[in-house]
């Protein structure tokens, strides 16, 4: 293969993502944490002058809440950091490893509740203040619906007048790619990849109807994750309420309580066991579910100058970060750093890989594309 020298006085352009805090994304983390951690504290102590082990239980949650929120703000400040000769990948996965200890740790208290709520079954011998549970209760749907709120992508941008404003800052960049965007788009293409335009016809690798996959970068993970949470947390103070009528309107049935401690519980371990699935992807460095692994072939494949690849891989870092590596094989004749700027471009720009690493070789014919 051809090599062409290279300037020693250009900067690389493939160097490694440069990425900035996102400071949306943690001033709503912020206020979230200030929101749970003050809204923590009022349940646990309703809970015990309650003396009501569903509110326990769910201010037990909003202790892992809590967490999360941490977790996720110091992943964003740590992701800022830059990578060394041990950590080569940066600190990103310090996200993954905290919401594993943050879930292991619900888990316990959730046991620990479960085997409470028994004992009160067995035992019925407990007592609960049904005035200071109702407005607790009230308390925390209302606080949830804030939460929400606070923590809903969508109604932050249409507040913020963001929407719009992403999407033209998307067509601008679509528009503004240059060189690689009149290559990659052009619908007539020859052999050689140093020209746009040829003999032959070839398929295009974008087209116009391509343009809103490519316009706007996926919104913050973390704060998607917490939104999700919140929404979880409502529904649980929404039976908490409805516990607390059934108990002001008719002590006599004071045994709700226990066993709304055991539906909440359940629904715990079943958002969690979903969440730990996605750490789990993380940890065994599996292929991600958002990510569209045949589309992303066919588009490397639509380079021109490439016949084929192999060696395929994509793994996540993190929840919101994938890396990418991939063997191409190429046309000798063709410009292979033009080859290599294009299948770049596809990566980074097309399907936000944040790491990518592409080696190239000398191809004459199909090649398996496994």
């Amino acid at each position: 293969m051809k090599v062409l020298p290279s300037d020693p006085t250009q900067e690389c352009i493939h160097a490694g993502p440069r990425q900035g805090l996102d400071t949306r994304a943690r001033n709503r983390l912020l206020i979230a944490t200030v929101l749970c951690s003050i809204f923590m504290v009022g349940e646990i102590v309703g809970g015990i002058l309650s003396n009501s082990l569903a509110i326990i239980s769910d201010g037990v949650h909003l202790i892992t809440d809590f967490a999360s929120f941490m977790i996720a703000l110091s992943a964003l400040h740590l992701a800022q950091r830059p990578s060394s000769n041990k950590l080569n990948f940066g600190w990103h996965r310090i996200e993954i490893l905290g919401a594993f200890m943050s879930i292991l740790l619900l888990w316990v208290l959730t046991g620990i509740l479960c085997y409470s709520a028994v004992l009160r079954i067995e035992s019925n011998d407990f007592e609960i203040e049904p005035k200071i549970l109702l407005i607790i209760a009230a308390t925390g749907v209302f606080f949830n619906v804030v939460l929400a709120t606070v923590l809903n992508e969508e109604m932050v941008k249409i507040l913020d007048g963001d929407d719009e404003a992403d999407e033209e800052k998307g067509a601008a960049k679509f528009q503004g790619s240059g060189e690689n965007i009149n290559r990659l788009t052009s619908s007539e293409g020859g052999g050689d990849s140093t020209s746009a335009a040829g003999s032959g016809e070839a398929s295009p690798l974008l087209g116009q109807n391509d343009l809103p996959r490519i316009r706007k970068r996926p919104g913050n993970i973390n704060v998607k994750a917490a939104f999700i949470h919140v929404l979880g947390d409502l529904v649980q103070s929404i039976g908490i309420l409805s516990s607390a009528y059934i108990i002001y309107f008719k002590p006599e049935w004071k045994i709700v309580d226990p066993l709304c401690t055991f539906f909440f519980s359940f629904m715990v371990i079943l958002t969690t066991t979903t969440i730990m699935k996605d750490i789990v992807v993380v940890l065994m460095e599996a292929a991600p579910a958002h990510v569209d692994v045949p589309l992303m072939k066919s588009d490397l494949m639509n380079v021109p100058g490439v016949v084929g690849l192999h060696n395929y891989r994509v793994w996540s870092i993190t929840l919101d970060k994938i890396a990418v590596s991939v063997h191409l094989c190429v046309d000798p004749n063709a410009d292979s750093f033009r080859i290599l700027d294009d299948a770049t471009y596809v990566l980074r720009d097309l399907h936000f890989a944040h790491e990518s690493f592409i080696q190239l070789e000398r191809g004459s014919g199909p090649i398996s594309t496994s």
